[in-house]
């Protein structure tokens, strides 16, 4: 795997959790905009990581933040049923537990209603349905700019590695 071409300095943005989205996003643009080549950001109480990441790089210029050899990675709610109203309330069961410290970002990106886990949210979120309805959502991560999606099967037994739900997206992906 190549190395990140980070600089010799980059900024530390660690009070970001204390930003509202817009701030955040007008910030990550100016510090890209100065030429710095890293923006550095701690996951802490309020935002997740990848969340926050995702809510920073939608701000940039990806080549200008990243550089010409970086691996955007992304990850990708999945549940596998062939019931939409069984994946859809597994899916709305995951995102309540994740809620908590995202809404604010999710108030930011437009979703106002977040509490209630409108569908509209949890179908950004989650990727429901069969292989056919997951490869669609991992071709419209790739169309996005994403390098690589990872894959973060949720199923009704959390216990236990989702290998069927594994096989069957190998199918498909691999």
């Amino acid at each position: 795997m190549n190395a990140l071409a980070v600089g010799r300095a980059g900024i530390w943005a660690g009070e970001t959790d204390r930003y509202p989205a817009r701030a955040l996003r007008r910030a990550a643009a100016a510090v890209e905009d100065l030429g710095c080549p890293a923006l550095w950001l701690p996951e802490t109480t309020g935002r997740e990581a990848m969340a926050q990441a995702a809510l920073l790089l939608s701000a940039t210029r990806r080549a200008g933040l990243l550089g010409p050899r970086a691996l955007l990675a992304v990850t990708q709610l999945v549940v596998l049923d062939p019931s939409r109203a069984r994946a859809a309330e597994l899916a709305r069961a995951h995102a309540a537990a994740a809620l908590p410290n995202r809404l604010a970002l999710l108030r930011g990106l437009g979703f106002d209603d977040a509490d209630a886990l409108p569908d509209r949210l949890v179908d950004a979120l989650v990727a429901t349905g069969g292989p056919e309805d997951v490869v669609r959502r991992v071709e419209e991560q790739h169309e996005a700019g994403a390098d690589h999606v990872s894959l973060h099967v949720l199923t009704a037994t959390p216990d236990e590695p989702p290998l069927r739900q594994w096989r069957e997206l190998a199918a498909y992906l691999w």
